[in-house]
């Protein structure tokens, strides 16, 4: 258990200053368990918890399929299982046996092999015509009653409730989902929080790609979002002018419809961009150039969804920068400018407005970021916009760009491409 040492060495300096019961004044981290007592720690103590859980996430957890509430509760147990005596008199066993079975204990729950997870997130805004639909790791569907029983008849079959309250319980949760769209994402975890946090990662890098396309769709005012995150609601304000006249506008805020995939996939141009972007999200390992390409996606898709224009403004540019600017960021403006020009133009007349547009549009973000300046016109996100997402679909849909694999390779072919 040499590679537990660090939790044994925390275990002993929380020993030597341990606080029975409750503190008079609750400084530090407070940890109750029924029958067993409570352990209060002190500020300084608090603090190296929080660095063992850490140390223990960094360890035993680099792809995140231990939650870190679950080593929290590992750290705990050890911590009572040591203690006990200290909380509970009738156990007589010496600290340091007592110490040494918790962290082998510790370590046997490190040890587990992961458990295999289907995880499904409700998606708001999505229209149930068009699914199946698989955006990389995630598959969008519509909850039907024959998959809700088949993942949830055979757990209550061998629970201890009875069969109405089983019934009960199946009704509350068909309630809950049926004929919901839904993200579903079979992941592997050693816990159930760590399976729903991986799960929630790809289901969100699934929404920033659609959200790309939620302004690419003809007649579609529509884009995808997660619950609490980004609803349609209606808006209603008073106005008051100096006690003289009022006005109450109401207006609907969010998106005014449902996205549609089926539409989505009607474009041609937008379908081989999806298809392109799937095989990238497939990749594993993937490239950096896959990682760049995606990041700048993800940040586009999330612009186009972000209802204050200013933020709006600032994330189209780290798109864009984040495609364009991938290797070397010396004279970020120039190479921006040029670089642009030379992927959109046509012509040498194109290619000198591009150029000018470009270094205006810099000048905005510079004051927005630098100059605390809130102003920025409608002509102007939307020159950007469109700037952003046409550099992005003119490497997805070249016939070599994409498939590069490093930062500095795509950087040359930037840089030579006319």
């Amino acid at each position: 258990m040499a590679r537990l040492g660090y939790v044994e060495e925390f275990i002993r300096e929380v020993h030597d200053g341990v606080t029975l019961g409750p503190p008079s004044e609750p400084f530090g981290p407070l940890f109750s368990r029924k029958g067993q007592g409570t352990i209060a720690l002190d500020p300084e103590s608090g603090a190296a918890y929080r660095r063992v859980v850490t140390r223990l996430e960094e360890q035993f957890s680099p792809k995140k399929d231990i939650s870190r509430l679950t080593l929290q509760a590992y750290v705990q147990d050890a911590l009572f299982a040591s203690l006990l005596p200290d909380v509970s008199p009738e156990v007589n066993t010496e600290f340091e046996s007592r110490l040494a079975s918790a962290i082998r204990e510790l370590g046997r729950s490190l040890s587990k092999p992961p458990r295999n997870y289907a995880c499904y997130t409700p998606v708001r805004g999505l229209a149930v015509e068009g699914l199946p639909f698989r955006v990389g790791a995630v598959t969008l569907v519509r909850m039907n009653s024959n998959r809700l029983r088949r993942h949830v008849s055979p757990i209550l079959a061998a629970s201890k409730g009875t069969r109405a309250q089983n019934r009960a319980l199946r009704a509350d949760i068909e309630s809950d989902l049926l004929g919901l769209p839904m993200a579903l994402v079979n992941t592997s975890a050693r816990d159930s929080d760590a399976a729903e946090n991986l799960a929630l990662n790809e289901t969100r890098l699934a929404v920033d790609v659609l959200n790309f396309f939620s302004d690419q769709i003809p007649n579609s005012p529509a884009w995808v979002y997660l619950a609490g995150e980004a609803g349609a609601e209606g808006s209603t304000s008073l106005i008051v002018c100096e006690n003289d006249s009022f006005s109450v506008p109401g207006r609907w805020k969010g998106p005014l419809a449902e996205m549609s995939l089926k539409r989505l996939r009607s474009v041609p141009q937008l379908r081989r961009a999806l298809k392109r972007i799937d095989a990238l999200l497939l990749q594993d390992p993937r490239t950096r150039m896959a990682e760049l390409l995606l990041t700048s996606v993800r940040w586009a898709g999330r612009a186009s969804v972000e209802p204050v224009k200013e933020h709006a403004f600032v994330m189209y540019v780290i798109a864009l920068e984040a495609l364009m600017l991938p290797h070397d960021a010396r004279g970020m403006a120039h190479r921006l400018q040029t670089r642009v020009s030379h992927l959109l133009g046509a012509n040498a007349e194109e290619r000198g407005w591009f150029h000018d547009t470009v270094k205006h549009l810099y000048d905005v973000r510079s004051g927005i970021v630098h100059e605390g300046s809130v102003e920025v016109e409608d002509g102007d996100l939307g020159r950007l916009e469109m700037i952003v997402k046409e550099c992005i679909l003119r490497v997805l849909s070249h016939r070599t760009a994409y498939l590069l694999s490093t930062p500095k390779e795509f950087s040359r072919w930037l840089d030579t491409h006319r």
